[in-house]
């Protein structure tokens, strides 16, 4: 039976009752008491009637906020067509926010552990400032333990560049490729304010970038004064013989010497293309016998002319079978 129906069959019940209970105390007793009597019947029916209506709706308002707060419901059985549509319809809709609540979990997850995993720390902020994310390599980067607290994002950082920085993403302005020294780490810092308030930062670790490139600048100025010192003999040598009237003694020498530091350039260029080799992973040494007055007596030509020329002399003494 409806809900509708349930009503006004208990109305039409009540009123007839009613009736009857002062059609037949009229015979008995006095108008009054029968209209009394009458109507403390009529009451009782009525609330049992109204009560066998509300306490499915009772019911089903306790489920709902059961919803809200999260909690297991309990819908109810009422047996009312109207009643039991709407308790269907929340069991409908409970089973809808428990597939979306476990989706929004399982996506937080995800993003939270791509987040823990990146090697970039990453630092979300609210709207005061305050950091409310920190992934493990924020807090390596920052010298602050898995567990410890971190203050708030305008007293993070000590360095003046870093503040600037923090300042201009807390109100509203975005901050790119940033670079900063920070206890002797090279950090850039990228920032960007949220749209909800608050701001994000990543950093990324530089300091072994700039070790690299501060050892490529030093190889390659050794290297520019290895083929430098070379040149500049075979190119003094070759003007020297190419003016003529040199003895055919100092001739031999001059050329022995040309032919040394081509010699020693080319060996540079090989190791080159070693050090390439061995980037690559397709280097595989060789090694070989040297003989160490053959080796020696290389190094001393390229300071020969030299420690002449400062009145130096070099004594040099092998064993019969050094090598």
């Amino acid at each position: 039976m409806s809900l509708t129906s349930r009503l006004v069959f208990g109305t039409i019940t009540v009123v007839a009752f009613t009736l009857l209970l002062l059609l037949w105390g009229a015979e008995r007793w006095s108008m009054t008491g029968a209209a009394l009597f009458a109507l403390l019947v009529a009451l009782g029916l009525a609330t049992l009637t109204g009560r066998a209506v509300a306490q499915p709706l009772v019911a089903l308002s306790k489920a709902a906020g059961d919803i809200a707060s999260g909690l297991l419901p309990a819908f109810p059985r009422s047996g009312i067509p109207e009643v039991d549509a709407l308790v269907q319809a929340l069991r409908q809709m409970n089973r809808q926010l428990a597939d979306r609540f476990e989706d929004v979990q399982r996506e937080k997850a995800e993003a939270s552990a791509i987040v823990n995993a990146m090697v970039e720390g990453v630092i979300a902020t609210d709207p005061r400032g305050r950091i409310v994310t920190a992934n493990p390599a924020a807090r390596r980067l920052l010298g602050y333990a898995h567990d410890a607290e971190l203050p708030d994002l305008r007293t993070l950082f000590r360095v003046k560049e870093a503040r600037a920085a923090v300042d201009a993403v807390l109100t509203g302005e975005a901050v790119q490729d940033r670079e900063v020294e920070f206890d002797g780490a090279t950090l850039t810092l990228n920032a960007r304010p949220l749209p909800t308030g608050g701001a994000v930062l990543v950093l990324h670790d530089l300091t072994e970038v700039r070790r690299l490139e501060a050892v490529r600048r030093d190889f390659v100025a050794n290297v520019s004064h290895e083929l430098k010192t070379p040149l500049t003999s075979i190119s003094g040598y070759a003007e020297t013989l190419a003016d003529g009237g040199v003895d055919p003694a100092t001739t031999k020498r001059f050329l022995a010497t040309i032919v040394s530091n081509a010699s020693r350039m080319q060996r540079l260029v090989d190791d080159l293309l070693d050090l390439s080799r061995i980037e690559a992973g397709r280097w595989v040494p060789e090694p070989m016998p040297v003989g160490l007055e053959a080796a020696a007596n290389e190094c001393w030509t390229m300071f020969a002319d030299r420690a002449a020329a400062r009145r130096v002399t070099f004594v040099r003494s092998f064993a019969p079978d050094a090598t």
